[in-house]
């Protein structure tokens, strides 16, 4: 007979289908399986999981163990957002130092209509009072909260965009994983107002869900967004209410596999899991 001892140390690797969904973190909690019925207890856990809505958090991630698969399945437009282009173009820039005050953001909202991993943006934008190039970019997915962003989570900083003239692609370094829902997504260029000028998400003259919303922390525009606020309404930046951005990536679960344990080579052969 197998003693409790041997039988807790008699963990091994597992993997789990993870399908994301819900607005607030998760716990998620497996049974060990345990083919010595006298040693079976229902308060044995091989690892607690936390999941959440969006995002590539810590708990799941490669700095806690986590070896993270996505699905090997063809990348497709997830959503559209590149008709009814306008002709203006709207600020959303990291400036250098000596205009910090001047640092902004430009966000507009999408629905993900299934569990997405997003793998690529792409924005429409132009270069003005200068040429660019910008050098990078951020890229951030905020939760929504009462049709205005949220709270931040995921961000990618300092990305090489594919530059065509001020539109940008850009590949995420780490894929985005959103459950369905509302999100807001924002571009921000990284460029100095001395050597590249200005960068400018074009905006679009159709409304789709909320109105694009944009935020100036260090009020240098003296505009009424120190925090976010409808772009054209409140923040009375551009005209038209929605911006031009389309979504790439796939569909479907993600896989996470860890190590939780060992088998010692006294229980190997008689107490597998």
């Amino acid at each position: 007979m197998t003693s409790r001892t041997c039988r807790i140390l008699t963990l091994t690797a597992f993997t789990l289908a993870l399908l994301l969904a819900g607005p607030v973190l998760a716990e998620k909690q497996e049974p060990a399986a345990n083919l010595a019925a006298d040693v079976a207890r229902s308060d044995e856990r091989v690892q607690t999981v936390r999941q959440a809505p969006m995002g590539a958090p810590e708990p799941v991630g490669p700095a806690a163990g986590w070896a993270v698969e996505f699905p090997d399945t063809p990348n497709v437009i997830l959503y559209d957002q590149t008709d009814n282009a306008g002709t203006n173009s709207i600020t959303s820039q990291n400036f250098e130092v000596a205009f910090d005050i001047y640092d902004n953001q430009a966000a507009d909202d999408f629905v993900a209509t299934g569990n997405w991993i997003v793998t690529t943006v792409a924005v429409a934008g132009a270069y003005f009072n200068g040429t660019g190039p910008a050098p990078s970019v951020n890229v951030f997915f905020y939760d929504n909260a009462a049709g205005l962003p949220g709270t931040e989570g995921y961000s990618a900083l300092g990305v090489v965009p594919v530059d065509a003239a001020g539109s940008f692609v850009i590949t995420l370094p780490v894929p985005a994983v959103l459950a369905a829902g509302t999100y807001w997504l924002s571009v921000q260029a990284n460029l100095e107002l001395g050597v590249g000028g200005q960068w400018g998400w074009t905006e679009r003259t159709v409304l789709s869900n909320s109105p694009s919303a944009w935020r100036n922390p260090g009020a240098g525009f003296a505009t009424p967004c120190t925090n976010w606020g409808a772009r054209a309404g409140t923040c009375i930046i551009g005209t038209d209410p929605d911006l031009i951005f389309p979504l790439e990536g796939s569909s479907g679960l993600i896989t996470l596999t860890k190590t939780v344990g060992t088998v010692p080579a006294t229980c190997a052969e008689t107490d597998a899991i």
